[in-house]
């Protein structure tokens, strides 16, 4: 048997024991929370998706729940409030992306701001869609409290830039943000 100079054989063999037994431990609670996380992950993601496919959030379900609720063109007439109204289609994806800012949109102001949501597709809204002279979807169109156009938009108009626009109409105050004039649109329609 050879001894080192300065080392102990049996001390050298405990520690190597020790540290044996401190790895075997650590690789067994690296295999138990393998296997858990094996179990585990595959479960909370099948559950995650069955609430998400049980309760979506699909933009087109929260326009045609706007366009549900929206007020009838009469009861807008009637209501002296300043009016949005947007006019969709399904197979718009400007339309769809914005689909959740307007509901928030509807959310924040509904009490003050009347909202109407309009399927430009759909066949039963045709005189709306020929009314407003809509040939592009989007189209906002912003209402002042007696009805009168203030300004319209088509494509995508970003969530702040609408309420800013909201914000003014409230105040009575000129609209920061200007899409296009409602009368030379209009009068253009009968150039075509």
């Amino acid at each position: 048997m050879t001894i080192r100079l300065g080392r102990d054989p049996e001390a050298e063999r405990r520690r190597q024991e020790a540290a044996a037994v401190v790895r075997d431990a650590a690789l067994a609670k690296d295999m138990r929370r393998d296997r858990t996380l094996a179990v585990v992950g595959p479960l909370l993601g099948a559950i995650a998706y069955f609430v998400v496919a049980a309760n979506p959030i699909n933009p087109l379900t929260i326009l045609h729940a706007l366009a549900a609720s929206s007020p009838s063109p009469e009861v807008v007439a009637a209501s002296n409030r300043p009016t949005v109204m947007e006019f969709f289609a399904d197979w718009c994806g400007v339309c769809r992306d914005g689909a959740m800012g307007l509901s928030e949109l509807e959310a924040q102001y509904g009490p003050d701001v009347n909202f109407v949501v309009v399927d430009a597709a759909d066949e039963a809204n045709a005189a709306l869609v020929d009314k407003w002279g809509v040939d592009g979807i989007p189209r906002l169109v912003l209402l002042d409290r007696k009805g009168d156009v203030l300004t319209n938009f088509i494509g995508k108009v970003p969530k702040e830039i609408l309420a800013e626009d909201i914000d003014a109409m409230l105040a009575g105050k000129p609209l920061p943000n200007k899409g296009l004039d409602m009368e030379s649109v209009m009068e253009g329609a009968d150039d075509y």
